[in-house]
């Protein structure tokens, strides 16, 4: 971000802080309302029907592990509207699935939230706000989720999806473009990493480790930059079959202590 846009952003977000022109999201089964963003704001993150959408302002403490966007690879031609992003899923019969696009920029905070039931395999939304607010297609990860008990405890349970983008009749994928034959998670770290470690199991139905996957495997690209995405890539081939899978990542900060990201997904085969 260019120093003259930082001090315009910050600014703004003093003025609207000490004016008191700030509103929380709206209450909506689909809303966070943690999110804040200005009142006279036509894009700020609010209810618009079928979800909540738009943009706001973020605090946080900025050493996070965060996951941004879980997709799978897919060959098939989806048919979409014109101007409007589908997430696709594979059949799934844990629960109601949550939803949620977020930007991967650091200067612009969009989000995107809704529920989708447990008996439909996709959901779309226009592009006209991630476009008004700047945004293209590569800078927003998606992720698709639901509560499930795993073992003893109720998880956040994973499912990769495929996005798909319809402009001016021409579609391409999110994310997962240009990409092997396997799931593509997306990380951010919060501040610089010196490593970042991986580790893989196959669970049993009793949440204990089936088969290690991977163990403690460092990605080794050599240079992890704060607000940058990290792609951990896992090809098919390591999944031998259908069922939940345990990932927990391991960063190595290049200052202050050591942070971990679980992560339980479902692989549908």
């Amino acid at each position: 971000m260019s120093l003259s846009r930082s001090i315009g952003f910050l600014v703004c977000q003093t003025y609207l802080f000490l004016t008191g022109e700030l509103v929380h999201a709206q209450p909506d089964a689909f809303c966070d309302a943690g999110l804040r963003s200005p009142a006279n704001d036509h894009y700020g993150y609010r209810s618009r029907g079928d979800r909540c959408e738009g943009r706001y302002f973020q605090n946080d403490d900025g050493t996070s592990l965060t996951l941004m966007s879980f997709t799978r690879s897919s060959s098939t031609n989806y048919a979409v509207s014109e101007d409007a992003f589908t997430v696709h899923w594979e059949p799934f019969h844990l629960g109601d699935l949550r939803i949620r696009a977020a930007s991967l920029r650091e200067d612009v905070h969009y989000r995107m939230d809704t529920t989708s039931a447990e008996n439909t395999t996709s959901f779309s939304w226009p592009a006209d706000i991630v476009n008004q607010v700047g945004l293209s297609p590569g800078d927003v990860g998606v992720v698709a989720w639901t509560s499930h008990k795993v073992g003893q405890s109720v998880q956040e349970l994973y499912l990769p999806v495929a996005v798909t983008l319809a402009q001016s009749h021409a579609s391409s994928s999110l994310s997962t473009q240009s990409r092997g034959a396997g799931l593509d998670l997306l990380v951010m770290p919060g501040t610089e990493l010196k490593e970042l470690y991986v580790s893989i199991y196959r669970l049993k139905s009793d949440g204990s480790p089936a088969r290690t996957v991977r163990n403690e495997k460092a990605l080794q690209l050599g240079y992890y930059p704060s607000r940058r995405g990290i792609h951990v890539e896992v090809q098919f081939s390591e999944l031998s079959e259908p069922g939940i899978y345990f990932v927990q990542l391991s960063a190595e900060p290049k200052r202050g202590s050591q942070k971990s990201l679980p992560i339980y997904f479902f692989f549908p085969g």
